[in-house]
């Protein structure tokens, strides 16, 4: 992915490795996956919504890539598992 120069020095000051983002359609939220020290196992996904224009969840999972198909969102790890996103019962 290809990050404007100031945010990608910011980024990479803070110890984030390789972020990932992904827009949910259904939700109308921005998920900013992010890897802080590759070896640390300290990987996060911060959630942004648009519609309350604040950050609203962190949560305790990662993606290398992600894809949406009408309004599902598919994440999928390093380990090639695939997660639906956001998706209740």
């Amino acid at each position: 992915m290809k990050i404007a120069k100031n945010v990608s020095n910011l980024i990479n000051r803070c110890g984030v490795e390789d972020p990932q983002l992904v827009y949910d359609n259904k939700y109308k939220e921005i998920l900013f996956s992010t890897v802080r020290h590759a070896d640390s196992g300290d990987k996060k996904t911060l959630a942004y919504n648009e519609m309350i224009q604040q950050f609203t969840s962190v949560y305790n999972v990662d993606f290398q890539f992600a894809a949406n198909v009408e309004d599902k969102t598919f994440l999928f790890n390093e380990d090639n598992n695939v997660y639906l996103w956001n998706e209740q019962g």
